[in-house]
């Protein structure tokens, strides 16, 4: 799920089947933006997994899957409503949030100040915004500094690329 993505670049999904690997590429939408929030702190992500359930509602899991089916499209059409509603999540964040002080207040104010949608990146601590407003990080920065961490704001573009050969 990290590898192909590095490799091919771009929004790649992956599976593996009996040690063979599938990929499936799509496209990104120009128009959205991604924003990192990456604080002077760090978490452990074997830390963070000891923190989710070993058994998860079928309700729950059939509530993230079906976001995530529709997510692919919405990312490539730039479909800012569907992003928003499909990253909605109900497996890991409501754990993993418990380990990155001041989530809360950082969620409060990208979502006030734009965010279409705000989750944790990987088990954490980076928060990513996705925005379709290139003024967001300007909105964002004075209310960010005035947090107790430091917190690192980073603009982000889709490398569609993944890796390149480098030639000498």
């Amino acid at each position: 799920d990290n590898m192909a993505p590095a490799v091919y670049g771009g929004l790649t999904a992956s599976i593996v089947e009996e040690g063979t690997p599938y990929c499936i590429s799509y496209g990104i939408s120009d128009k959205l933006q991604f924003c990192a929030l990456k604080p002077d702190f760090e978490t452990s992500t074997c830390e963070a997994r000891k923190l989710l359930p070993e058994q998860v509602a079928f309700k729950d899991a059939v509530f993230n899957i079906s976001r995530t089916s529709v997510l692919l499209k919405a990312l490539e059409e730039g479909n800012t409503e569907i992003i928003r509603l499909s990253l909605k999540y109900r497996l890991h964040q409501s754990y993993r949030k418990t380990l990155i002080h001041e989530y809360d207040k950082v969620r409060e104010i990208c979502e006030g100040n734009g965010s279409l949608a705000f989750f944790i990146s990987g088990s954490g601590p980076t928060l990513m915004n996705i925005t379709d407003n290139s003024e967001f990080i300007n909105k964002i920065k004075d209310s960010i500094m005035c947090l107790q961490n430091k917190w690192e704001i980073k603009n982000l573009a889709a490398d569609t690329k993944g890796v390149k050969e480098e030639v000498c």
